[in-house]
Parts: structure tokens; C-alpha cells; sequence
């Protein structure tokens, strides 16, 4: 009796023994480690374009997936996700897309010229467009330094709904000015931002605008913003050789002012970074190729849409393109003699839009697609 009493505490202790070392040890106040390992076993999964097993199970462990096949066996520490019936396959990325959170916007101060005499000289106060607040650009509508990661505060439910069609990262990016500063490519998961955060600088953001924003901003015309864009790259790269300079001479001459925009616009100058040019018409797709090709700059371009007016200058531009499936609606015409309303360019534009991709495709360009300028994010699919 006595003995048969030893050895259930024995084996209860060797039981306890196991399991605390199967566990990670933790300090009071932490949460237990969740499960780490999942198997999902009998879904059909394209492993890549052509590629598709039937019923199949794929294992992650961690985060990672750490095997996929149709002989795959679960682990015994995973847990079992029945798939019977569905399809998984890799999750789309939206290259060009807006989260919302802190605007990391212009800020502006300008204002309209003082005509009044007796205060007018010939020339434009230096006033008038102060800038950003602080080191950089003198014009507040340039601002290379501008960084999406760091207003990266997205909406769980804009999150949740790009997730629901089938998007999983994304390229995101500012919404104001002519140099936007750099894009972040971002996991669109519901984790912490730090942890969300893939790449933090991607591509160097700018648009051909030259509408200014409501403050009149400068440059206001199509004219003045090309010459901004080239005077900024110059800036830098004049910016550089300057520092280089320092640094072989620095007893001899005076330390260089330090300029953030600048100093933020080397990689892209230097053709270490990307580009992302966005014209905002078919014949602007000229103007943005020439002058990234003058500048000597790694460049993509973003779709206006209208590629198919003009598909031979998208072809010279030889770039890959970010395309927008925002289509132009067709109206409805209650009345017959609706049509008599209707432009020959309105219908080309019916007809043509979305034909946009395939022509892109038919110059053997390189395409990306993106849910920006939809109303309705679920018509994507639809425009597909």
C-alpha cells in the first residue's frame, strides 16, 4: 500500500516536472504564451499561378510557415484548422493606398502677394511662403524628409476591410504636396504599429500638382512645379558634393547648413531609392519620364487612367506602372434623347477605361494594382 502510495506522488511529480519544462517560465504579471503552431489541413492552395494542390495542409509555427504540401502531416503540438471547402492562396499587396490616422500634411502660411502701394517692389516678399516650420525646404509643398512611417496610425476598421478583399500589406502613403517624403510598406494586421511596420522607407513620392491646395501655396502652376521638382534634385545633389567636400577640407572652409528635405532626398538622387512619380494625365506621363530620365532617377509612375489616349508615352516611359481601377460610370439615360448630351470623348472614355491594364500590357510594361480613387472599395473585384 505504502509503496503503491510513493509511486503515484513519483510519477505525479515527474508528470509536473515535464510539463513546467515544456513551458516557458514567466515572472508574475506576464501573459502565458499563446500557441504558436497552427495546421491547416484540406483547403485547395495555390502555391504560386498554375500551381494548385487540391486538398492540402499547410503548418506555421510562429508566424512562419514552415511547411506546405498535400502529404504535409499536422504536428502534434499544432492546432487543427479544418479548411474543408476553402480556398487559401497569398494575400494581395495594394501598392499605393491611403490609411487615414495623422494627416503628416503641409503646413502652410502662405499668403496672397501685398499689391498696396507703397509696399510693392517689383518682387515677392520672402514672406509669402515661409516654408515648413523649422529646418528645410523653403517651400512648404516640398517636403522629401516627410516619412509615412511615422504617422502610421490606421483605423482598425479600414484595416479590416481591406483585409475582407483579400489585401493583406500595402504601400501607403502621404497625401499632400508636390515631394511627399517616403512610403512605408505595412502589414494590414490588427498588431501593434511597431510590429505592423515592414519597410519604412520605400519609395520616394512625387506628383506633378499644381493646383496648390486651398492655401494658393507656391509653386500654382504646371510650369512652376517641373522647376521646383528639377531645382530640388539639383539642391541635392549640389547638397552632396558640398558635404564631400567638408569632409576633405574641414579646416579650411565653413561647415555646410544641414538640410533635412535635402538630406532626406540623397537615396533617390543618388538612385539608391525609387521614385514614384504621379502624373495626373496621359501627355503628363512624357513630361515625368524626361524628367526622370534627366535627373537619372529609378522610377515608376502611377496610373491617371488615361494611359490608353496616348499608349506610345506610356511605352517610352518603360517604367512600371501602379494602376487605378476607377472607372468612369455609365449613365443611366431615362430618356432617349439622353444621348444627344453625350460627348464623343465621354464614350471613348466608357469604352476605353477599362481597357487601361491590358494596353499597359500589350507595351510590356510592369503593372500593379491598387484600390485608390474607388468610392466603394468592395467594386474592385468587380473592375478586376
Amino acid at each position: 500500500m505504502a509503496t503503491d502510495f510513493l509511486n503515484r506522488i513519483f510519477v505525479f511529480f515527474f508528470l509536473s516536472t515535464l510539463t513546467l519544462s515544456a513551458v516557458e517560465l514567466l515572472p508574475p504579471g506576464n501573459r502565458p504564451v499563446p500557441l504558436g503552431v497552427h495546421a491547416l489541413v484540406g483547403g485547395k492552395i495555390f502555391l504560386k499561378p498554375g500551381e494548385m494542390i487540391e486538398a492540402g495542409t499547410i503548418v506555421i509555427r510562429d508566424g512562419l510557415i514552415e511547411a506546405v504540401g498535400k502529404d504535409v502531416q499536422a504536428p502534434a503540438d499544432a492546432r487543427i484548422w479544418e479548411m474543408n471547402g476553402l480556398t487559401i492562396y497569398a494575400g494581395f499587396i495594394d501598392s499605393y493606398l491611403k490609411l487615414g490616422g495623422k494627416s503628416g500634411g503641409d503646413s502652410l502660411t502662405t499668403t496672397k502677394p501685398d499689391l498696396t502701394a507703397g509696399k510693392f517692389y517689383g518682387v515677392v516678399e520672402a514672406g509669402n511662403d515661409r516654408g515648413n516650420p523649422g529646418p528645410g525646404s523653403d517651400v512648404a509643398r516640398i517636403a522629401p524628409e516627410r516619412r509615412a512611417a511615422r504617422t502610421f496610425s490606421p483605423d482598425a476598421k479600414a484595416l479590416r476591410a481591406m483585409r475582407e478583399l483579400g489585401f493583406t500589406s500595402a504601400n501607403i502613403i502621404s497625401e499632400k504636396g508636390i515631394f511627399r517624403g517616403t512610403t512605408a510598406f505595412v502589414a494590414l494586421s490588427d498588431a501593434d504599429p511597431n510590429r505592423a511596420l515592414i519597410r519604412p522607407d520605400v519609395f520616394q513620392h512625387v506628383v506633378l500638382d499644381a493646383e496648390g491646395g486651398k492655401e494658393n501655396a507656391y509653386p500654382e502652376s504646371l510650369m512652376g512645379v517641373i522647376a521646383a521638382i528639377r531645382q530640388t534634385f539639383f539642391d541635392a545633389q549640389h547638397y552632396s558634393q558640398d558635404a564631400r567636400n567638408f569632409q576633405k577640407h574641414p579646416t579650411e572652409r565653413r561647415r555646410p547648413d544641414f538640410n533635412p528635405a535635402l538630406e532626406a532626398l540623397l537615396p533617390a538622387s543618388n538612385g539608391k531609392m525609387r521614385v514614384l512619380f504621379e502624373p495626373t494625365s496621359a501627355l503628363m506621363v512624357d513630361r515625368a519620364t524626361r524628367l526622370a530620365k534627366e535627373l537619372k532617377l529609378t522610377f515608376c509612375l502611377v496610373s491617371s487612367g488615361q494611359e490608353w489616349r496616348r499608349p506610345d508615352l506610356a511605352k517610352a516611359a518603360n517604367a512600371p506602372f501602379i494602376l487605378r481601377l476607377d472607372f468612369p460610370e455609365v449613365s443611366k439615360m431615362p430618356e432617349e434623347d439622353d444621348w444627344n448630351d453625350i460627348s464623343l470623348d465621354q464614350l471613348r472614355a466608357w469604352d476605353w477605361a477599362p481597357e487601361n491594364a491590358a494596353i499597359l500590357r500589350q507595351q510590356n510594361l510592369e503593372i500593379a494594382l491598387t484600390t485608390d480613387g474607388l468610392a466603394d472599395k468592395k467594386n474592385f473585384r468587380k473592375n478586376l
